[in-house]
């Protein structure tokens, strides 16, 4: 089989006097060349044939990942106002249902008020990612998306006489909230290259046409808006936030012609977000110290000193926060774990107590103010998603749900957290999954996972599809390097601009020392990531290519350097301050030194898997593209160079929770392909009666 070939058409790029030449750069001419759309389904069919081979592997691990979903469940009811809301999934059936009843009567009737099933007919994609229920609960209004692109739609439902309100507003991001008069929602729009650009509200019977702006933005592209309302729904916050500095405006949510007035003006470098108890305004907030602390600040004074809640700790990142009628919640990262902290009282700080040696938790579905009990999520590698209630009377953990998973069995594996050094001796945290049958003896296949990015803390949560690998004697890892916040914000910050290139390395020490003490074969391992972490598992391939049997990228940020000099690209502003702005030399030379695409060795290189959207707003489709045929011009001819793109899709590739595993079995199949001594054992799961 004979790889696509593309024609070259050499584009010059020049800045600070450095030119570099890209041969595939009109691939991003999709409107205009035939040739790119032709290129992309030839790739795919490419890649059909290659994993020709796989087809009955790939039915298989599809109908695993497929039998540890439990088709019939519905989600844990939460109280909001004077119902409870939740959520049915029926079997056969891609999305959810939403229903609801009256809070106080178990036995009243049951009210569907949305089926997404219903919606997404006729759809090759659907995504209905947000939406808000007016204080009165009379009205509906929720966003979806349709093509991938997460350019999103508003509209409007009835609840009361159950119809749709003739009313549709294109071209809205997905954060709503409801004024207090019922009638008004502010919602928030996109610009033409999809930034989150201002604050509209839209009252019910007047014309979408006439919405008038809340508040706008005018940095074009550097801050991107939200909109959402306080705990105790007393004030609508509206977010102007860049990727490390931000500003919050407030308007009373009972005045509906009241004018958003501004917290505390912008500061290069402080982030503080909002949210309002018994006439204080609480603010999460890096101003004094890089980890947060929580403040308040009087709303009829918020010019005043500000009043620490909680201290700031060099041992603890605040996360999160929310503001509770009789507590403070709070949510953290401290020893590379996260944690949930209480201020009861909004005086004596009482931190929830977790066991496992590696987990992930968060503060859960909480609508109510006024509340003696917190909901939360737990879930690690061996304990599915669990909903617990905290009681703040009794301290009671009330574990209202667990997420049932068919065919699990939590004691055939194991869990290990380990410490890695990297090249300047700093610990990297490692989380490591493994089944109990799996000898700990440097024969296995490791598949090593990282994002590295953001600030974004990858936690060992719940991995049911990975099963379908664990079961078949992989070992699988997480890799929390350098530009997350595992370990505080100072880990963020030691992984990005000029020390980008620790992300990179950490990764890569991690896979060698996990081999050194025999958690994988050093001539097996596969390592995997998705956006920015598909942009960390390629640089780490291009500086130690030998180290890896295979790459799986999924909508790879590979082609960083002409992205970040594109302006016109929704996010390129916005990242500036996570990346670099390459319009100064220096950001320039560091970017270029790592850039994935620009760095693709000559000679060999692990097998690799690239995946891509069409329709994906934040990695466009024509970086893994690029880098597919680069890396084939440049690459031995027996390294084996996979594209595929999902055609009506976009970052998050196909929708609905069966859709999605056809991809995620194909990668799967690329991966024990690798490993031809794999494909053919039958998972533990397998020998079920389903199949």
């Amino acid at each position: 089989m004979i790889p696509p070939k593309a024609k070259q058409q050499i584009t010059q790029l020049t800045a600070h006097g450095i030119t570099r030449e890209d041969e595939y750069y009109w691939l991003r001419d999709l409107d205009d060349d035939v040739d790119v759309r032709r290129h992309l389904e030839a790739e795919n069919t490419y890649t059909k044939q290659v994993l020709a081979h796989t087809q009955l592997l790939q039915a298989q691990l599809y109908q695993e990942m497929r039998s540890r979903i439990c088709e019939e469940t519905q989600t844990v009811p939460a109280q909001w106002g004077r119902f409870v809301y939740y959520q049915q999934y029926i079997e056969g059936k891609e999305y959810p249902i939403h229903c609801r009843r009256l809070f106080h009567d178990e036995q009243a009737p049951v009210e569907v008020f949305l089926d997404e099933n219903e919606l997404a007919e006729g759809h090759r994609y659907f995504d209905l990612a947000a939406f808000d229920i007016s204080p009165d609960h009379r009205w509906l209004a929720y966003v979806v998306d349709t093509e991938g692109d997460e350019r999103y739609q508003l509209r409007f439902i009835d609840l009361d006489q159950k119809v749709p309100v003739d009313v549709v507003i294109d071209a809205v991001d997905v954060t709503l909230a409801w004024l207090n008069d019922n009638q008004t929602l502010a919602y928030v729009e996109l610009d033409d290259n999809n930034r989150p650009v201002g604050v509209k509200t839209h009252t019910l019977g007047l014309p979408a046409c006439d919405d008038p702006w809340l508040y706008r933005e005018k940095s074009e592209g550097q801050y991107f808006v939200s909109v959402d309302k306080t705990q105790d729904e007393k004030y609508l916050m509206i977010d102007s936030g860049g990727a490390v500095s931000g500003e919050c405006y407030w308007l009373d949510a009972n005045e509906i012609n009241s004018k958003p007035q501004r917290l505390y003006p912008r500061e290069a470098g402080h982030e503080y977000y909002l949210d309002h108890h018994d006439g204080y305004f609480y603010l999460q907030s890096n101003r004094h110290h890089a980890n947060f602390g929580v403040y308040r600040v009087p709303v009829a004074d918020p010019n005043a000193v500000w009043e620490c809640v909680i201290e700031p700790s060099d041992q603890r990142l605040i996360t999160g926060f929310i503001c509770f009628k009789r507590f403070l919640a709070i949510s953290y990262m401290e020893n590379g774990l996260p944690g949930i902290s209480l201020l009861v009282d909004y005086q004596i700080e009482r931190p929830l107590a977790f066991q496992q040696a590696a987990y992930t938790c968060a503060i859960g579905e909480n609508h109510a103010y006024d509340t003696l009990t917190l909901r939360y999520v737990y879930a690690s590698f061996t304990t599915p998603t669990s909903i617990y209630e905290y009681d703040l009377v009794t301290g009671e953990h009330r574990l209202l749900k667990q997420e049932p998973v068919p065919h699990f069995d939590a004691s055939q594996y194991q869990v290990a957290r380990l410490m890695a050094a990297s090249d300047d001796g700093t610990l990297i945290p490692v989380s490591v999954l493994h089944h109990q049958q799996t000898a700990i003896d440097g024969q296995a296949p490791l598949l090593l996972y990282g994002y590295g990015a953001y600030g974004v803390s990858i936690k060992p949560d719940f991995h049911r599809n990975v099963l379908s690998l664990v079961d078949r004697g992989f070992i699988f890892a997480i890799a929390h390097v350098r530009g997350g916040s595992t370990m505080g914000r100072h880990w963020y910050e030691q992984g990005k601009f000029e020390y980008k290139q620790n992300s990179f390395l950490d990764f890569n020490a991690c896979a060698r020392y996990l081999t050194a003490q025999g958690y994988g074969d050093r001539h097996g391992i596969t390592a995997l990531g998705g956006s920015a972490g598909g942009l960390l598992v390629t640089a780490a391939a291009n500086l130690a290519p030998n180290l890896y049997r295979a790459v799986v990228a999924e909508v790879p940020f590979v082609d960083v350097l002409t992205t970040m000099l594109d302006e016109d690209l929704p996010l390129t502003k916005l990242e500036y301050e996570e990346w670099g702005n390459p319009q100064t030399l220096a950001a320039y030379q560091w970017i270029a030194a790592y850039s994935p695409y620009d760095n693709i060795p000559n000679g060999h290189y692990p097998d690799l898997l690239l995946t891509a959207g069409l329709s994906d707003p934040r990695v466009t489709y024509w970086e893994p593209a690029k880098f597919a045929l680069r890396a084939r011009d440049r690459l031995d001819s027996n390294v084996t160079v996979l594209l595929h793109t999902q055609m009506e899709a976009g970052h998050s590739g196909a929708s609905g929770r069966f859709s999605y595993l056809y991809e995620e079995a194909m990668q799967y199949a690329f991966i024990l392909s690798r490993y031809p001594e794999r494909e053919t054992i039958q998972t533990r799961a397998s020998m079920v009666s389903e199949f």
